[in-house]
């Protein structure tokens, strides 16, 4: 009885990693795209915005991450940040900077200016949907650390104040969800580098 019970947990969990994977991409959470420049037919990679995690299991940080990375400018990649609020809550931020710990070795850069947009007034919801956007362009030498150190930490500035994410510490849970989130990215630069 129990070697079935055992079986038909993992045959659960597996298919539940599929339904979450699914799901991602359905939502278009994560997705890495690799196309070619209409301008000069270089490779393009993007991934669009991935969820981070704070160190504190009941609260994710508002900041989502995508990112843009060219063949044509090999030593750099964008770093989307990105925010959603409502006329509730945190209805506009302006992003001012970022710093990575990585493993104590500490580097701040600056963001490019925020865009702000919203969808209207949506009477359903009794509230005005809003998106805070920005881009920080970095070396691809940071994005090699995001990868490979074992401990990073990121601080966004924003007109609110600032909020931690915890990009990777160790090997494994939540710890290191946003650092899995973008081994595909990852990944895929490095075919073309």
């Amino acid at each position: 009885m129990r070697k079935y019970s055992t079986a038909a947990l993992l045959a659960l969990t597996i298919l539940m990693t599929g339904c979450v994977s699914t799901m991602n991409k359905l939502a278009d959470i994560g997705v890495v795209r690799v196309t070619e420049s209409a301008f000069d037919k270089s490779t393009e990679v993007t991934i669009s915005k991935t969820h981070n995690f704070s160190g504190d299991d009941y609260n994710t940080p508002s900041t989502q991450f995508s990112g843009y990375w060219t063949e044509s400018d090999k030593n750099h990649f964008k770093l989307i940040l990105e925010m959603h609020g409502s006329s509730g809550t945190r209805a506009y931020t302006d992003f001012k900077r970022i710093d990575f710990n990585f493993d104590g070795d500490i580097r701040s850069f600056n963001v490019g200016p925020t865009s702000l947009s919203d969808d209207g007034y949506n009477s359903v919801a009794g509230t005005i949907f809003t998106q805070s956007k920005a881009v920080a362009y970095l070396p691809i030498e940071v994005l090699d650390k995001m990868m490979n150190d074992p401990d990073v930490r990121i601080r966004v500035y924003t007109s609110d104040g600032y909020e931690d994410i915890i990009y990777h510490v160790g090997n494994s849970g939540l710890a290191s969800y946003s650092k899995e989130m973008f081994k595909p990215f990852y990944d895929e630069i490095n075919k073309y580098r």
